[in-house]
C-alpha cells in the first residue's frame, strides 16, 4: 500500500507518539475538568491532522499555514501540560515528560518541516517587478491588477 504524502515525514510520525501519550495523560484528569481533558485532546490531535493537512496543500504558503497551526497546537499542548502539573491533576515527572517531548515536537517541526516566508493574513511575498506600463507584476508573472486585494 503507497504511503500518503503526510506519512513520509518523521514529524508526522513524532505527533501520532505525542497524541498517543496526551490521550493516556487525560484519564489522570478528574471528571470535573472536562474543559480541560477537551482542551488537551483538542490540542493533542490538531497537530498531526495539520501537519497532514498541510503536507497535501500545493502553494507553498498554505503548507507554511498549516504547519504553523501545528506547532502552534504543540506550544498549546505543552502549557495545558503546565496547568495540569500546577494543578496537581498530573504527576510532576509525567507532566514534564509530555512538555519536554510537546517542545521537542515542536522544535522537531521547526527544523524538518518546510518553511516558507509569510507576511500578515497567510499570503506569501511575492517579490515585485515593474513592467513598462508600471503596474508591476509578481514573480510568477502575475499582474498586480489581476490578484485578489490584500
Amino acid at each position: 500500500m503507497a504511503l500518503l504524502d503526510h506519512e513520509n515525514l518523521d514529524v508526522y510520525h513524532r505527533s501520532i507518539e505525542f497524541l498517543t501519550l496526551a490521550l493516556r495523560l487525560v484519564t489522570y484528569l478528574p471528571r470535573g475538568e472536562r474543559e480541560l481533558r477537551e482542551q488537551l485532546k483538542r490540542a493533542a490531535i490538531s497537530v498531526p491532522l495539520n501537519i497532514a493537512e498541510g503536507s497535501g496543500k500545493p502553494p507553498k504558503a498554505d503548507r507554511a499555514r498549516f504547519y504553523a497551526i501545528a506547532r502552534g497546537s504543540a506550544m498549546e499542548c505543552g502549557a495545558l501540560m503546565d496547568v495540569c502539573r500546577v494543578a496537581g491533576f498530573l504527576p510532576p515527572a509525567e507532566a514534564e515528560d509530555a512538555k519536554t517531548f510537546a517542545g521537542s515536537n515542536r522544535r522537531y517541526a521547526h527544523e524538518n518541516v518546510p518553511r516558507v516566508s509569510i507576511r500578515r493574513h497567510g499570503r506569501a511575498r511575492a517579490r515585485r517587478t515593474s513592467t513598462e506600463d508600471g503596474r508591476g507584476e509578481t514573480e510568477d508573472g502575475e499582474r498586480a491588477s489581476q490578484r485578489a486585494p490584500p
